[in-house]
């Protein structure tokens, strides 16, 4: 009986494993500088590190093929969460690429890429009442033409769980040619809901109406109530959590970027590393 039963635990623990593979093992901290968000644009995963690093690695090759500062690096973007939008500067042949500063002073940084390089070429931030409303994740929903704005209360917990509050705020997405500066006041509010989930808030991707975040900490972390790792799915029209992937199997490293490559969603990691594709 124990046989049989010890037999079906490992059968279970197989096909949890079975859900994730790892695809590239790039390392997460690099240069001294913790791994953060990620976007992708075509075969290539732009990674990003805190302080506004960029490494370009080529999904198909395992490669990375570049490294540069992002223009707005002389800020130090923490860039918790990275997107690519859909419009495009003249001379360029990629979208524009929404970064987060996430800290002070909480705006998005729109950067156009160059080859080896990039330019600021709008920085969008939000106002109410007069002052800047803290925005710390800035993700750009292209199916809609939408911004949307997290606004997480970390450590801030509202029960003996370790819930935190997420505030979400859907905008208008800004048109690059409304200048260099853009500042999104009540009027330019569209929604407004809270989320809640223990689990800290790392990077996101929005697409086909739900917005999926990568959460939690690295294992070292253990005594901390964020620490848990998972992929929360939120739809967007219905204004709540409806799914939920424990991805603790998947790596003792902290989840910081999420995105989707040919329908798949990938996961960058941080501290040692690991580009991961999850099946949700």
């Amino acid at each position: 009986m124990w046989k049989s039963f010890c037999f079906f635990v490992f059968l279970f623990l197989g096909l949890l494993n079975a859900d994730s593979q790892l695809l590239h093992p790039v390392v997460g901290t690099y240069k001294g500088k913790s791994a953060q968000d990620m976007a992708i644009y075509g075969d290539k995963a732009y990674l990003m590190s805190d302080g506004g690093y960029c490494r370009v690695l080529n999904l198909l090759t395992g490669i990375v093929e570049k490294e540069f500062h992002l223009a707005c690096s002389n800020k130090k973007p923490h860039i918790n969460a990275v997107c690519f939008g859909s419009e495009k500067m003249e001379d360029a042949g990629i979208p524009v690429i929404y970064v987060s500063a996430t800290d002070k002073p909480h705006c998005c940084y729109v950067e156009s890429l160059t080859k080896d390089s990039s330019k600021t070429v709008q920085t969008i931030e939000a106002m109410e009442n007069g002052k800047i409303y803290a925005n710390h994740n800035w993700l750009v929903d292209n199916e809609n033409s939408l911004l949307y704005g997290l606004k997480c209360f970390w450590h801030q917990y509202i029960d003996d769980v370790g819930n935190v509050k997420t505030v979400i705020t859907k905008y208008r997405l800004p048109k690059l040619d409304e200048g260099e500066k853009v500042v999104l006041s009540e009027r330019d509010i569209l929604d407004r809901f809270d989320v809640c989930f223990p689990n800290a808030l790392q990077g996101g991707v929005i697409r086909r109406g739900k917005l999926y975040i990568a959460s939690g900490m690295q294992e070292k972390e253990r005594n901390n109530t964020e620490t848990e790792r998972a992929i929360i799915v939120i739809n967007l029209k219905k204004k709540r959590i409806v799914k939920k992937v424990n991805i603790n199997l998947l790596t003792t490293n902290e989840p910081e970027g999420i995105a989707f490559y040919h329908n798949k969603c990938l996961l960058f990691c941080g501290q040692t590393g690991g580009l991961y594709k999850v099946n949700l």
